[in-house]
């Protein structure tokens, strides 16, 4: 019976090896012989306006350049490439004053500030309170 059981694994063991290695020939050669990988291009998002319904504009910065891209559900397209440095520096402007008012970044700092709070425990932080209540009393 032990021996019905361990040929069972075994058989499914090899159908398992023999089902990966399948895979990997065709991935190898019905790619066209390269191994596709992502590509890892620096892209930060600068901006983004919503024009219509599924219809957006972004304004990117792809490496050293600022790319403005329309975009539906369907298709992406490169409306303009803004290499004015006057505009650039404008755009660095606006971008760098926005994240520094962001919700994001007022939280962390909140949460920077009141860190000590924050790793309380709540008897700790309501022991604290009713204490400083006590003193203004």
């Amino acid at each position: 019976m032990e021996q019905i059981f361990f040929k069972m694994l075994l058989s499914l063991a090899g159908v398992l090896v023999l089902m990966f290695f399948i895979l990997f020939i065709m991935k190898r050669y019905l790619a066209g012989g390269t191994i596709h990988r992502p590509m890892s291009v620096d892209v930060e998002v600068l901006g983004m306006r919503t024009l219509h319904q599924k219809r957006n504009v972004y304004v990117l910065r792809v490496l050293d350049r600022v790319i403005v891209v329309g975009a539906t559900d369907a298709t992406m397209q490169t409306l303009t490439e803004i290499d004015d440095e006057k505009s650039i520096k404008k755009i660095n402007t606006l971008v760098h004053t926005e994240t520094e008012h962001s919700p994001v970044r007022s939280w962390i700092r909140w949460k920077k500030s009141n860190e000590e709070t924050i790793k309380m425990p709540f008897i700790g932080i309501l022991s604290k309170a009713m204490k400083q209540a006590g003193k203004t009393a």
